[in-house]
């Protein structure tokens, strides 16, 4: 059996799709490719000779077969795309806020008994045994993610995927994603928290407040759990 190399270039594509204005109008501008050649010489003869330069430019003569393709899924989201390359169609999922799904959360894992509080009055952020943070994940579109965020000095990454077990159940988001590191703090996390446009209670620069560490992480999502929410 023959074999093939799939190589995902996020952050590279070549225009906007066009139903664009029907679903992301602000995304219809988008073409990363021209906006970095316009800034920056680009020397990528590999690319343009496997057909790039025939899908930007209609120039050159690609050694292969090459093509565009339309997104399947809903949405604009890098980790559905990754599943549709190697030939899965994501179902459509529903956009969940915190500010929607907060109640749900908490009853559920009291019901388990994990203690939960909310370190903020006014937002819709949940904490959970006084080491993990469940709250609106801002890198994708609003509503994609929900993160889980744990404090791996305080728990274990396993104790934190019961909690994002218990998440996934409930929401019917695109992802439930759970993380974590041994370098940060449930302090540092909480100091980088801010009150989104929509009233979400968001986590931000979550990256930076865990910069230089190795973080673990499990992403549930709904291509595998549409049938059975309990499977990670």
């Amino acid at each position: 059996m023959g074999r093939i190399v799939v190589l995902v270039l996020d952050s590279f594509g070549i225009g906007a799709m066009d139903d664009c204005a029907d679903f992301e109008p602000g995304d219809c501008i988008a073409n990363t490719y021209e906006h970095i050649r316009k800034k920056v010489p680009m020397a990528i003869p590999t690319m343009y000779s496997l057909g790039l330069n025939q899908l930007v430019d209609e120039t050159g003569t690609p050694k292969g077969a090459y093509g565009k393709a339309r997104l399947a899924h809903y949405g604009a989201d890098t980790y559905m795309g990754h599943q549709e390359i190697v030939g899965s169609l994501p179902k459509r999922p529903a956009k969940r806020l915190m500010k929607d799904v907060h109640e749900n959360i908490a009853t559920s894992l009291l019901r388990e008994n994990f203690k939960v509080t909310y370190p903020f009055e006014d937002l819709p952020i949940l904490l959970i045994d006084d080491a993990i943070i469940i709250a609106d994940n801002i890198e994708s579109t609003p509503g994609n993610i929900i993160n889980v965020t744990a404090d791996l000095t305080k728990v274990s990454f396993e104790y934190a995927l019961k909690v994002g077990s218990v998440v996934r159940r409930v929401v019917d988001t695109s992802r439930v994603i759970t993380l974590g590191g041994p370098h940060t703090s449930v302090e540092r996390l909480l100091s980088v928290v801010k009150k989104g446009k929509r009233g979400s209670g968001e986590l931000i620069a979550l990256k930076q407040a865990c910069m230089g560490q190795t973080i673990k992480f499990v992403t549930w999502d709904m291509v595998l759990t549409y049938k059975d929410n309990s499977r990670p």
